[in-house]
């Protein structure tokens, strides 16, 4: 998902260069969609409508187009705070850890060495074209940015995108070679950019800031925890009939990366394999209930090889065996 009023930026110049509206509905970009602080776009619609944009369009021109019509305003509160903060190490810090309140498609990781500075994008899901160029917007997007922070005499010693091609136009914007073809789209800076001081910067705007992001993220992780555990709880349970589902599997099915879904797990405070466990636990337990379902049956939908393994499990579950819980089931409803 990202930010609406990222989105925003993207689907004007796509109007400048276009895109009619009626496209912008079959997409469901419509303005409920991206009304509002927290609205979010799917990434479907975000990678379809660059589509679009670049069938009317050079790609690099497109990309530049919406990576310097980026503003403090369509970063939202994590623009306004990086605005606010004193160093760049401080600004990129608030950069890092808010990330997710304005952009899921993907995850920017920073780390340096050698008196290089170098921020990564891990971009999960599909790697078609929209995808592609969306990778080329954000590296873009963060040099526009760090000018707008430390000035616009800033020059990259780097930078990477995943698609092929020469990146003229990239480099005479940026002032570096761009290389295409990198599993990667990479932003490397010089290091002392760190402990450069921020123009803009307002220490007590940046603890406001700080305080309201540390809410709202709070309150997104949340909720998003939830949202996760209850797609990947689904999923296992369509899974299992075939088997036990893989990390992999899951993955690929619900559009993001294996490391991407078992960090959200970890966050969310559990594991994939304590989700298939549990899962299977509901699910024993509902089976169970149902007299027409045999023992052996029931093993084999859970995705259990055997059914002596669907026996050690229920016993560690429950502390008795399928048969012993089915009676005293039936016993208790018989008695009601």
């Amino acid at each position: 998902m990202l930010s609406g009023k990222s989105v925003r930026v993207q689907i004007e110049v796509g109007q400048r260069l276009g895109v009619e509206g009626r496209m912008l509905d079959a997409l469901g970009l419509t303005d409920a969609q991206l009304s509002g602080l927290d609205a979010m776009v799917p990434a479907q619609a975000v990678y379809q409508h660059l589509e679009l944009v670049v069938a009317r369009a050079d790609a690099e021109r497109v990309a530049l187009e919406i990576a310097t019509a980026h503003g403090p305003l369509s970063l939202g509160p994590v623009g306004l705070a990086m605005r606010a903060e004193t160093t760049g190490r401080r600004a990129i810090g608030v950069l890092l850890r808010y990330q997710h309140l304005m952009n899921t498609l993907a995850r920017i990781d920073m780390t340096q060495a050698d008196g290089q500075l170098v921020l990564t994008e891990d971009r999960p899901g599909p790697t078609g074209l929209g995808s592609q160029i969306a990778s080329e917007i954000a590296v873009l997007s963060m040099l526009h940015w760090g000018r707008q922070l430390f000035g616009h005499s800033l020059v990259p010693l780097g930078m990477t995108v995943p698609r092929r091609g020469p990146f003229v136009r990239y480099a005479a914007w940026a002032g570096c070679d761009v290389v295409g073809g990198a599993p990667q789209a990479k932003l490397v800076l010089p290091s002392a950019l760190l402990d450069a001081p921020v123009a803009t910067a307002d220490p007590d705007l940046a603890r406001f800031f700080e305080e309201l992001l540390g809410q709202r993220a709070a309150a997104v992780g949340r909720g998003e925890g939830d949202t996760l555990l209850s797609d990947v709880r689904r999923a296992v349970a369509q899974a299992l009939a075939e088997g036990t589902p893989s990390l992999n599997q899951l993955a690929g099915q619900l559009g993001t990366s294996p490391r991407t879904l078992q960090r959200r797990l970890l966050d969310a405070g559990t594991r994939f394999s304590q989700v298939i466990d549990d899962v299977r636990h509901d699910l024993a337990l509902t089976h169970l209930k149902n007299p027409t379902l045999g023992i052996a049956e029931i093993a084999f939908m859970l995705g259990f090889d055997e059914v002596a393994s669907f026996h050690r499990a229920f016993r560690r579950w429950q502390g008795t065996t399928p048969g012993a819980f089915r009676s005293a089931a039936q016993k208790l409803a018989g008695g009601k």
